[in-house]
């Protein structure tokens, strides 16, 4: 509608022919990323590499999320694994000669004497990386701790007198590892990769707990190291 000398005109407008103008959707930039991932190698121990036992084979599942930081090929990020390496070998006091062999005394002073323990072992573990991105590649490194479950047996009192250590007892041993990795990744697809990872950690004691009595417990002051190469695959969400 329109007024021209003092009278008013309307126009019919046909808004099918009306041209808005066109607003462009914000882009998302993704940032976050996510996914798992199988792990399959072999780890070496410096307990066991001194009696000669078998390299120790393992597999394992995982989970991972890293964070853009800094630029787009710069990453931060965090993970959990779980691995169990399946060696046959034990490491038994009566054959060999070991930093594990002798007499331990539990928290309420009882003794043990040590019979064995399994280099079959379940791991759990949290590793902080670093990533930088590089066409198809992507190194990184960073820091893990991990806690490696392992099953041993001592010789103790059945509780008769006199005390006499003739009872065959199991034990729950944990070793908790802190040290350093080295990763590189290959994308084979947008969400497939694969990589490769070497790490060493050192761990400070074993701590043993009676699988049927908590309080019988007691830690070693020994010192060991772990070396792992492990080989990825990798998916991203």
């Amino acid at each position: 509608e329109i007024t021209q000398n003092g009278k008013k005109i309307q126009i019919k407008v046909d808004s099918t022919n009306i041209i808005l103008p066109k607003i462009k959707p914000k882009e998302y930039i993704k940032n976050w990323f996510f996914g798992g991932k199988i792990l399959f190698g072999m780890a070496n121990n410096s307990l066991f590499k001194e009696l000669y036992a078998p390299t120790n084979i393992g597999t394992g599942i995982g989970i991972w999320i890293k964070k853009e930081l800094f630029s787009p090929n710069f990453f931060v990020g965090i993970g959990f694994d779980g691995l169990y390496f399946t060696s046959p070998f034990t490491l038994d006091a009566s054959k060999n000669e070991s930093a594990l062999n002798g007499y331990y005394f539990t928290e309420n002073n009882e003794p043990k004497l040590f019979q064995s323990i399994e280099n079959k072992y379940f791991q759990m573990q949290i590793p902080i990386q670093f990533y930088y991105k590089i066409k198809k590649f992507t190194p990184s490194i960073g820091l893990f701790a991990s806690v490696s479950n392992y099953k041993a047996s001592f010789k103790g009192s059945s509780g008769s007198l006199p005390i006499s250590l003739v009872e065959t007892q199991i034990y729950k041993a944990q070793a908790l590892q802190i040290g350093y990795l080295v990763e590189l990744h290959y994308d084979l697809t947008k969400h497939i990769s694969v990589g490769i990872n070497l790490s060493s950690g050192k761990l400070n004691n074993l701590v043993f707990v009676n699988k049927n009595d908590n309080k019988q417990s007691f830690k070693t002051q020994n010192r060991f190291t772990e070396n792992r190469w492990l080989l990825q695959l990798r998916y991203n969400l």
